[in-house]
């Protein structure tokens, strides 16, 4: 009964991943880039980056929790490698469309008009406001004040370069027959964790100075 229960409440974090992409991660961090139609596709990319990034994250959960049964049965390995490779293949997708992204915006450049909004923010009232991790919040400012947007698509690029990484490491012990190692696991916990905070944290300080910008078309 309890196998089951923890099974209905993973799926629906699987669910809520998938069906909460456009505000979660890596958006509204775009304003700085010229309007036109590549910034449309620019932004369209990184939503899809950002369900795909999220995805990936609900099946490594899955198979976080197929791992954490394997405390009291034997590891179900199959079953945990079917989530592995689907994590991987979500991962890449989603590395794909960030560099997509990336690329785009090298393309296009900055309007520097829009550009100093991100230069002029309060970045350490709002860190401290929102009690932020300050390791990331604080690598994360180090380049918007900079105004090099364009570094934040290429630090959550390596982010993910990092997390496939291990998975793959995962998937080797796998398909070896053996149960992947306890620093392992530990290890991609906290890559999808800080991963998924770098690029959470760069959507709410976007946010954040979108909803204070007096410039209407800024999200154009």
């Amino acid at each position: 009964m309890n196998t089951r229960k923890n099974a209905i409440v993973l799926i629906s974090i699987l669910i809520f991943a998938l069906q909460m992409p456009g505000v979660m991660v890596m958006n509204d961090i775009i304003c700085p880039f010229r309007t036109g139609a590549e910034k449309v596709d620019m932004n369209e990319s990184i939503v899809e980056g950002a369900a795909r990034f999220l995805s990936s994250q609900g099946y490594i959960m899955l198979a976080c929790a197929e791992y954490e049964r394997a405390e009291l049965r034997m590891l179900d390995q199959q079953t945990m490698k079917n989530y592995i490779l689907l994590a991987i293949t979500e991962m890449k997708k989603a590395r794909e469309l960030y560099s997509t992204a990336k690329q785009i915006g090298e393309k296009i450049g900055y309007n520097e008009m829009r550009l100093q909004k991100f230069l002029a923010f309060d970045y350490e009232g709002f860190i401290s406001a929102k009690n932020m991790n300050t390791v990331i919040a604080t690598e994360l400012k180090n380049k918007l004040v900079q105004g090099d947007i364009i570094a934040i698509h290429a630090k959550n690029i390596a982010n993910v370069d990092s997390i496939i990484v291990c998975l793959a490491a995962i998937e080797a012990a796998l398909n070896r027959n053996e149960k992947p190692d306890k620093a392992k696991m530990w290890e991609l916990v906290e890559l999808m964790s800080h991963a998924t905070m770098y690029g959470n944290y760069a959507t709410r300080i976007g946010r954040e100075i979108l909803e204070i910008s007096t410039e209407e078309n800024c999200q154009d």
